[in-house]
């Protein structure tokens, strides 16, 4: 799984397996399986080099940061209802967008 938040989020699931005395092969080997949480930063398709992520539990500009974080060079496509705050705190991600609609 890709991106800093997803990397603590195992780090603590590993922690939290270890202190009830899962063995590190069993969490091991169960991490490698884990395909990850749907709509979360999920990979749904690829078109010769480009790859589509579902990232629609994002519905808001705390929880899409991480997700822009995760890549240099996006294509992001986002709709719905505005928010209270909107996206202006995540315009330091914006140069990785690669086009505007």
């Amino acid at each position: 799984m890709r991106g800093q938040h997803n990397a603590q989020n195992v780090a603590a699931a590993i922690a939290a397996c270890h202190t009830i005395g899962l063995p590190f092969d069993e969490i091991a080997n169960t991490l490698a399986s884990f395909p990850g949480l749907k709509h979360r930063m999920q990979p749904v398709g690829r078109l010769d080099d480009l790859l589509f992520i579902n990232d629609s539990k994002a519905t808001n500009a705390e929880a899409t940061a991480p997700a822009l974080k995760s890549y240099e060079d996006i294509f992001w496509i986002l709709g719905g209802l505005p928010k209270d705050g909107g996206i202006t705190s995540l315009s330091p991600y914006f140069e990785r967008v690669r086009k505007r609609f």
